[in-house]
């Protein structure tokens, strides 16, 4: 079969339309958990429809000769590159094509042969130029087919993930609510312990030289990481006994402790790190992979001063994930977020909103390092709601 003359285009996006709804419906906790911009990008390049284009000013004569069996006739073989997806050229665009296409594919070009009896050098360029012109009308009406479902990609890939994701947070709320004990497995198997690892990408090389992985925290390692300062932070929510009259360097403890369990590294205190000392920093091979500030709210100023200035101040260059970890001892816990929400909003650093923040009392962010606009940071903001006890607000008043 020639080419265009395959799968109708208008079954090729039903199928892929219908492929990208089931394979987000297929997604489980440890990709939906992840920052939600990341699996969008990765939908798009996976189901992206990218029609090819000829590269015609780039061609070259792969094959030549005279033909077999016919005297004085010459063949010539065109080989012309392309960029794109090599499978399109067997779909069939909206508008029937009255015309066959012989060509041929092979490694990233397209392969055309002309043969003529008579020939001569502007014979040869005439015939190859319009059968090159055949291709790229069909490869346009092909490329108008596609568009929309291009253009719409992304939308409709955040929106599906979104609602998938919004669907597992109410499952585990509902399993969490549960207040009937849950029955173990009797074939349950024995647990093994397992070590969680930060995951290190080394930086590519130049040929011939050798390197030192740099490390950095991937975004499902971020994830993961933010996963485990939220779980804590809920902890101290649900026991507020135990937690309403520690100090940011108490419950920087309990963080350090949680962090130094679930992954490898060191996951330091006050450790001095760029301009000052930081809270929480946890550190692979004497390289910063995540930095965070423990902060208890007390006002809009020390939240600007003491949190958000601060922390940029602690940043290294090479430091791009960071978190602050935001305890509000008010009951007007969402008046706080709005505001520290509109604090960095309104940073001299802050360049837009990011995906993926869990719950009310989350944001994230893209930050740019200071001084460098084109060096972004990742930020999130965790709130917890954990009230101070009588005793301490009994002191306060008193004071």
């Amino acid at each position: 079969m020639g080419h265009f003359r395959g799968k109708p285009v208008h079954h090729l996006l039903q199928e892929h339309s219908q492929n990208l709804d089931q394979s987000v419906r297929d997604m489980g906790e440890e990709t939906l958990l992840r920052p939600v911009e990341d699996v969008v990008e990765e939908l798009i390049e996976t189901y992206r429809l990218n029609v090819p284009a000829l590269h015609p000013d780039r061609k070259v004569v792969a094959e030549s000769g005279e033909v077999r069996g016919r005297p004085g006739a010459v063949r010539v073989v065109f080989a012309i590159p392309f960029d794109g997806q090599e499978g399109l050229f067997g779909i069939q665009p909206s508008s029937i094509l009255m015309t066959s296409f012989d060509g041929a594919l092979r490694k990233g070009e397209l392969w055309i042969t002309v043969q003529q009896a008579n020939a001569s050098k502007e014979s040869i360029e005439a015939e190859i130029g319009k059968w090159v012109s055949r291709y790229e009308v069909a490869l346009s009406q092909l490329r108008t087919d596609v568009r929309h479902f291009n253009d719409q990609l992304s939308g409709t890939a955040a929106q599906m993930v979104a609602t998938r994701r919004d669907q597992l947070l109410k499952a585990r709320h509902i399993l969490a609510s549960l207040e009937v004990p849950v029955r173990k497995r009797e074939d349950a198997v024995i647990p093994v312990p397992v070590t969680r690892r930060v995951h290190v990408s080394p930086a590519a090389a130049a040929a011939g030289e050798s390197f030192t992985p740099e490390p950095e925290v991937s975004a499902g390692d971020y994830a993961e990481i933010l996963a485990s300062t939220r779980s804590m932070g809920l902890v101290m929510e649900r026991a507020p006994g135990t937690f309403c009259d520690l100090a940011e360097e108490g419950i920087r403890d309990f963080f350090l402790a949680l962090l130094n369990f679930g992954f490898r590294g060191d996951a330091m205190g006050e450790v001095f790190n760029g301009e000052g000392k930081t809270d929480i920093l946890i550190r692979v091979d004497d390289r910063n992979v995540f930095i965070a500030e423990c902060k208890v709210w007390e006002g809009e100023k020390k939240f600007r001063d003491e949190a958000v200035d601060q922390l940029l101040r602690y940043l290294g260059w090479r430091d791009t994930k960071c978190a602050i970890l935001l305890f509000v001892h008010q009951r007007s816990v969402s008046d706080v977020v709005d505001k520290a929400d509109a604090i960095i909003k309104g940073h001299a650093c802050f360049k837009r909103d990011a995906h993926g923040a869990v719950g009310d009392l989350e944001r994230r962010y893209v930050l740019h390092w200071p001084g460098d606009d084109r060096h972004e940071l990742a930020l999130t903001l965790q709130v917890f709601a954990v009230p101070t006890s009588p005793a301490r607000r009994t002191r306060r008043s008193v004071a």
